[in-house]
């Protein structure tokens, strides 16, 4: 059974011209997610796990360029899930579930999150796989 609340899916194109092409990532079309941080991972020299924690409040990660696949564990039931995200994938995970993500060297990976974040310390809540 899928942990629940997690939502994989491949945006897609949603619009080309000759001046290039237009993918969104976020459109009000996640119920009531409402970003309050965003940040992009850029810049990997070499493929890297990053995370390890989790968070109360949810955030959504999408592959700009490269690969990250995520590992999910469900804190309480202990489901664990595996994502692979390409370019043009989003991942949105829910509140109070760990996650890590292995993350190709190269990668350009842009994270939303339901809250302001402060530091490691004050957000992120270790979590051992």
């Amino acid at each position: 059974m899928p942990i629940e609340g997690v939502i994989l899916e491949h945006s897609g194109i949603a619009h080309r011209d000759p001046r290039g092409a237009l993918s969104g990532i976020f459109n009000s079309d996640l119920g009531d997610f409402c970003v309050r941080h965003i940040d992009v991972k850029d810049d990997v020299p070499e493929d890297a796990w990053l995370g390890g924690h989790y968070h109360p409040y949810r955030e959504l990660h999408y592959v700009i360029s490269g690969e990250a696949t995520f590992e999910l564990e469900d804190k309480g039931s202990k489901e664990r899930e595996t994502y692979c995200l390409n370019p043009r994938c989003r991942l949105l995970i829910p509140a109070f579930v760990a996650h890590r993500a292995r993350v190709r060297a190269g990668t350009i990976l842009l994270s939303c999150a339901e809250s302001v974040y402060s530091s490691a310390e004050l957000n992120d809540h270790k979590y051992e796989f």
